[in-house]
């Protein structure tokens, strides 16, 4: 039962490190991110491709964190079971999760 439960609290935490070592490998090489073997053009567009993945799970990660506030908040003061806020906190963990995963295999793709 526990293990069900902090599983997806473990993949988001897996994705956030991962996502924050991408990052900090773009801001730190800037174009040496891919091997040396890789064409000029090939790189820009993948480099293009690892940025949009890595702000499409920055976007998403502020969406998650916005929707389970204003869910917990709804719920606290209300004491009413807010469901739309749920599912976009759970839809924007998926995309966080996917968007990092895609960022980690065009990384890995590259090097």
């Amino acid at each position: 039962m526990t293990v069900a439960l902090l599983q997806p609290l473990i993949s988001g935490l897996l994705a956030l490190v991962v996502w924050t070592y991408l990052i900090w490998m773009i801001r730190k090489r800037k174009n040496n991110v891919f091997n040396n073997q890789t064409e000029p053009e090939t790189a820009e567009r993948l480099l293009a491709r690892l940025k949009m993945f890595l702000l499409v799970a920055g976007i998403s990660f502020l969406i998650f964190v916005v929707s389970a506030i204003a869910h917990n908040a709804i719920h606290g003061l209300y004491d009413i079971e807010e469901t739309v806020f749920f599912f976009v906190a759970l839809v924007a963990l998926f995309v966080f999760v996917l968007s990092t995963a895609g960022g980690l295999i065009i990384f890995l793709k590259g090097r």
